[in-house]
Formats: C-alpha cells, sequence, structure tokens
C-alpha cells in the first residue's frame, strides 16, 4: 500500500463521565442569571444579549453578602457532582472536602 500524507483524525463521542473527566458545575454568576431569569417575568421574552447585560450589570451592584450565598450554592454543586463522581469512578479519586473548610 502506498504511503499517503492524509492524516486520520479520531473524534470521541462518548460522554464526559466515561472518560474520565469531571463535568463541570455553573459558576455562580451563572446560578445567580439562572435564578434571575425565573423570578422576574420581563426577564423570560428578554433576547440573550439584553438579558445577559443587565444581569451583569446587577451582578455588580449586589452587595457581597448575597454574593457570597451564590459563591455558597456553587461550592455546595460542586461539591456533590466531585463526591457522586468519586462514588462511581475509583476509589483512588480524591477530591477536597471544601464544606469543613
Amino acid at each position: 500500500m502506498a504511503d499517503t500524507n492524509i492524516r486520520e483524525t479520531r473524534y470521541n463521542f462518548r460522554p464526559r463521565a466515561q472518560i474520565g473527566k469531571i463535568p463541570k458545575v455553573a459558576n455562580c454568576f451563572l446560578i445567580f442569571n439562572s435564578n434571575l431569569r425565573r423570578s422576574k417575568p420581563k426577564y423570560v421574552s428578554m433576547p440573550a444579549l439584553d438579558f445577559i447585560r443587565r444581569s451583569s450589570h446587577e451582578w455588580r451592584r449586589l452587595p457581597e453578602k448575597r454574593k457570597s450565598l451564590y459563591r455558597r450554592e456553587y461550592e455546595i454543586k460542586k461539591y456533590d457532582l466531585e463526591k457522586s463522581f468519586q462514588a462511581s469512578t475509583s476509589p483512588q479519586y480524591s477530591y477536597m472536602d471544601i464544606l469543613n473548610m
């Protein structure tokens, strides 16, 4: 067979859990966005770009105490995801216990 310089590209269409990577959790700003969109009816029908601009403005105006609640919710979701991933994979997988910091 003749040697050709054609590269073979292989794609992996398996879910991330099967590959061994931990899926990412929505960060605190995205959690705030989803709560904001659900909380006010005027935001439901707003175009995405306008909503992102408005929500980022509201996020900047949000007091640090309220932001810390969203950060805490993010940390809890991240912890739960890592814990469930650890249970489904090998026992050698380690994770940081962020709730007891």
